[in-house]
């Protein structure tokens, strides 16, 4: 069976392998909706912090690696609030510490350096006497 094509001649377009070939290639182009699996599992295995604050003054809190600070939030006086920790540049394993800065005071508190790994669940207790402060891996 050979198709009839007013104009264009002898071309590939007359033997049916090339239109199947024609169809894959565009086939391939179109958009998909499948998600992908290893984003799922980044998601899940996402580290947080968990803060308590005892200290009599509101809290700014911020995760540090070198250079970069990434703000994660606020935590009001006698209160507790949980924090997703972004991906931070180094990836795995990745040196870091978490600062808490109380609103309306000059004063900048720094917890101790830690590894952080995926999936890691940090509680940092503010104590009313800050130096009296935890950081606890879960």
């Amino acid at each position: 069976m050979e198709f009839q094509m007013r104009g264009v001649g002898r071309s590939s377009f007359r033997r049916p392998a090339s239109w199947l070939w024609m169809c894959a290639a565009l086939a391939g182009c179109a958009p998909t909706t499948v998600r992908s699996p290893f984003k799922e599992e980044l998601r899940a295995v996402q580290s947080s912090l968990e803060v308590e604050n005892h200290y009599w003054a509101d809290m700014t809190i911020a995760v540090h690696r070198g250079t970069q600070v990434i703000r994660l939030g606020q935590v009001t006086t006698n209160n507790r609030q949980t924090f997703t920790i972004p991906t931070v540049s180094g990836g795995a394993g990745a040196s870091v510490y978490f600062t808490a800065d109380p609103v309306g005071s000059r004063d900048l508190y720094r917890s101790p350096l830690v590894s952080l790994t995926g999936g890691d669940r940090y509680v940092w207790t503010l104590a009313v006497h800050i130096d009296n402060s935890t950081l606890v891996l879960r």
